[in-house]
């Protein structure tokens, strides 16, 4: 499950426009703004209308001067009806609105520490993003009901006048008026609820500064849970739409006070906000969002009796990032996005650090070692330092650098300076920072303070140079004199690009035949190249290299032998070490059986390892893997993340699949993700007898759970069919409201995949179809997917179109979908089937023409 969302938080960019690259265009230094005058306070006063989608707000805005200045400029996107006014009319101010700014000067100077308030009254009315509205219609009669604030990164201006950046923090105070029936969540602590003629005003008020990105409330038709209360008596409740099951609700965030104690007492500071720790599940939000007091959560994350079984794991995972924020990210906030790493890798690390002292030791490992093949897999593409100030937006930062990238950094550190030097810079770091704003260069000097070792060297090449070690090692044992030579090699430098040599200090671990162990460590320092001698007692048959994964940025490439690997994958203690041995046995030596034996499955080994070593048996395409993988499946008592990565490796095309998956399909015992990779499975037989079985499983399971999993994966099923059945038949259920709204958008993604297999006029209908959804604004990811496929079908027909949705996207999107019209453009006609099929199209009428006029003749 975790395929489908990367980092599962924050809005990670993996959710957006952005596929590839990490620059491209006219991309621009960024930098936080100038805070001549800048506001301090937030008095927000709305009055929504969920039916009609609309908010009225009266915002009254404290604006104090650090030096003499008279002009501010306020971000402000698409605002109707908007009046801009001095509270004081002693004090009168002129403004200009230009659809994105408000300029406002004063006529008289503020004066260095002198306060001015301005109140901005205004309509936002069908909100292009951020203010999320959500109602039934009659399509759609059971929608939730709701609105929610979503911000980041640099959002909170499409329905708020603020400046839109970090390093503005103001405190806070809402008014939300609505019809009496629903719920109100704000930031801060709940101070009155009145009502009155049908109506209810709630107030709530933050006495610790936001930025606006973090800046959150929410409205709906909700039940809530309150749980165990946190530390010092914090209260903690959570909200959902009102069709959900209280115990699921419960269940699925229950560790939630437990997680708070726990991370008080790892960080030995209280946690910040003791007014109240909310969490609210609503669908459309995308991941999960860490508001100060009020964590949003989308609706994949609400778990039931089944579901619990696939994402229970990543539930918890993204609930500790969103909980490690209220210190890093909330409490102290990043002056600008260039240090986005230090809010973000802080997260993505805690959940390591989490399954390390609360789970096992193993998966902590595995956290890592996962953390480190998601950065990887971006590194393949582009490589950029951690912090970085150049960008198209900074939107394009909360990539894979910035969460598993940074994140391994900050494990190297800790490794490095040892843990009491750690821990104490980083309390000290916290207490320091509380409430204020942050660089880079802050975090690096109280570990300089607490460790007296100067990290400025570190920093250079960790953090402010490209890439990340990439070492080979060569082995020579001499048996007469029972010395082991190994002989390392650096190989990544690259200075056109900035990737530097690293300084670095792994361990090697050797075991011989007697059981005794060697512990070295090869130090790198200023140099690309060195060399490890042992003087051993006996003959080794194991080596490990960085068995406690110290430094898990380096890729090694190193091939001991097959009796090494199967030693190291049988006895190894470290989760990475069992994984390399494990796929090198299976690509270099073609040991399937050896390593995914029964005896090991059912052994000793978590169950990331077998995860990982199944992913590597997949790519083997031979009658051995299959029939290991159709006898584990069928034999084996497997973890249920297990079982679906062994799936994967069987989607395509034999006989003795079909059988086993339609088998395998029959059992009422299977996981919403084990029944969706099993369904792709049977796609991939493409045998047009399944075709209507997989239909059916779309329509049976669409209101299963309450999130459309397995409806999902039978939709991605059908595009593996290559059939024009499927074809029609997704395109029939793509009209609004016959499918969930979430899965509509795999159905977009199936239709394109179907359309490029049949080719032809297919291709020409898919086109059509989707150009007829660019209208649609109900639910962003099909507006996104209707796009991306366009694209992918290389419709240049479509580009005016495209280009006309261009003002219905966030800001921090829009120049990833100019990006790709650019590419659109530059496509060659030959590579458009559109292009092909319309001179097909004019050709064949001018025939038939021919043909009709010599018959008149």
């Amino acid at each position: 499950p975790q395929s489908r969302m990367p980092h599962g938080c924050c809005g990670v960019n993996l959710q957006n426009y952005q596929d590839d690259g990490f620059r491209f265009g006219d991309p621009h230094l960024s930098y936080a703004p100038h805070l001549l005058i800048q506001p301090n306070h937030l008095d927000i006063t709305v009055e929504l209308d969920l039916v009609n989608k609309d908010a009225q707000f009266v915002v009254r805005q404290v604006f104090v001067a650090n030096r003499m200045a008279s002009a501010v400029a306020v971000d402000a996107v698409s605002f109707a009806n908007l009046e801009v006014e001095s509270e004081d009319n002693d004090r009168p101010l002129i403004w200009i609105y230009d659809g994105k700014k408000i300029d406002i000067k004063w006529e008289s100077p503020l004066q260095a520490g002198e306060e001015r308030i301005v109140i901005f009254k205004y309509c936002i009315a069908d909100p292009i993003t951020s203010l999320i509205f959500s109602y039934p219609d009659e399509h759609y009669p059971d929608r939730e009901t709701f609105v929610v604030t979503d911000n980041e990164s640099q959002r909170a201006r499409y329905w708020l006048p603020c400046i839109d950046s970090p390093t503005i923090r103001t405190t806070l105070q809402f008014h939300i008026t609505t019809i009496s029936k629903y719920e109100h969540i704000a930031n801060g602590k709940n101070l009155s609820n009145d009502e009155e003629g049908g109506k209810k005003t709630s107030h709530w008020k933050l006495d610790y500064p936001c930025p606006s990105y973090l800046i959150c409330f929410s409205v709906g038709n909700f039940i809530y849970v309150d749980d165990t209360p946190g530390p010092d008596g914090i209260p903690i409740r959570y909200y959902a739409p009102k069709n959900v099951n209280p115990d699921h609700l419960k269940m699925s965030f229950e560790k939630t006070p437990a997680m708070m104690e726990w991370l008080q007492e790892r960080l030995g500071v209280p946690f910040p906000f003791k007014d109240k720790y909310y969490q609210v599940i609503t669908p459309l939000v995308g991941g999960a969002m860490e508001n100060i007091t009020l964590t949003t959560f989308d609706h994949v994350f609400l778990l039931d009796d089944i579901w619990k079984h696939d994402w229970q794991y990543l539930t918890d995972q993204v609930n500790i990032h969103e909980m490690t924020h209220s210190y890093f990210g909330d409490s102290v906030v990043i002056r600008h996005f260039e240090h986005a790493w230090l809010k973000e890798s802080w997260a993505n690390y805690f959940q390591a650090i989490w399954s390390w002292e609360n789970i096992s030791k193993e998966e902590g490992d595995y956290q890592i070692y996962a953390s480190n093949k998601s950065f990887k897999i971006e590194t393949r593409n582009y490589m950029r330092p951690i912090v970085e100030k150049k960008y198209n937006t900074s939107w394009a930062m909360f990539d894979r650098h910035t969460y598993p990238g940074g994140s391994l950094r900050i494990h190297q550190i800790r490794r490095l300076l040892g843990e009491d030097n750690f821990w104490s810079a980083v309390t000290d770091y916290l207490e320091t920072y509380a409430r204020k704003v942050v660089e880079t260069n802050d975090f690096r000097r109280k570990l300089e303070d607490h460790s007296y070792v100067n990290l400025t060297k570190y920093f250079d090449q960790w953090i402010h140079s490209c890439g990340h070690p990439v070492i080979k090692v060569e082995k020579d044992f001499n048996i007469e004199n029972m010395t082991l030579k190994l002989d390392f090699k650096q190989t990544q430098r690259n200075d056109e690009k900035n990737i530097p040599v690293f300084d670095l200090n792994p361990k090697v671990l050797v075991v011989d035949n007697q059981g005794n162990t060697y512990l070295r460590e090869v130090v790198f320092e200023d140099s690309d190249h060195e060399q490890l001698i042992l003087q051993l007692d006996n003959i080794p048959v194991s080596i490990e290299i960085d068995p406690n994964y110290d430094w898990p940025l380096i890729d090694w490439s190193f091939d001991p032998g097959t009796e090494m690997l199967k030693h190291t994958y049988l006895n190894a203690e470290c989760v990475h070490s069992r994984i390399w041995a494990g796929q090198t046995l299976i690509k270099n030596y073609g040991e399937l059986e050896f390593v995914c034996s029964s005896s090991n499955f059912t052994g000793q080994i978590h169950f990331g390892v077998q995860i990982e070593v199944v992913e590597t048996l997949s790519t083997v395409k031979s009658t051995l893997a299959r029939d290991i993988i159709l006898s584990n499946l069928s034999d084996l008592p497997l973890n249920c993340r297990v079982q679906a990565q062994f799936l994967q490796g069987l989607q395509y095309q034999h006989d003795s699949i079909r059988d086993f998956i339609i088998d395998f399909l029959k059992s009422e015992d299977l996981t919403y993700n084990v029944r969706s990779e099993a369904l792709k499975v049977l796609g991939a037989q493409r045998n047009d007898e399944d075709i209507e079985y997989l239909q059916e499983q779309v329509v049976k399971y669409a209101t299963t759970g309450y999130y459309p999993y397995v409806t999902d994966g039978a939709i991605q099923a059908l595009a593996l069919t290559r059939s024009y059945k499927a074809f029609h038949f997704l395109t029939e259920k793509l009209i609004y409201g016959s499918l969930p709204e979430y899965s509509r958008a795999f159905s977009i993604q199936s239709i394109t995949t179907l359309a490029l297999y049949i080719g032809g006029n297919y291709v020409k209908s898919a086109v059509e179809i989707l150009e007829s959804l660019l209208g649609e604004r109900e639910y962003h990811l099909v507006l996104k997917h209707a796009i991306k496929g366009l694209i992918k079908l290389n419709s240049k027909k479509s580009i005016p179109i495209i280009k006309s949705v261009r003002p219905y996207i966030a800001n921090q999107f829009q120049q990833y979908l100019d990006r790709d019209v650019v590419r659109l453009e530059k496509a060659t006609a030959d590579n458009s089937y559109l292009e092909i099929q319309d001179r097909v199209d004019t050709m064949q009428k001018k025939i038939a023409d021919l043909e009709q006029s010599l018959r008149k003749n």
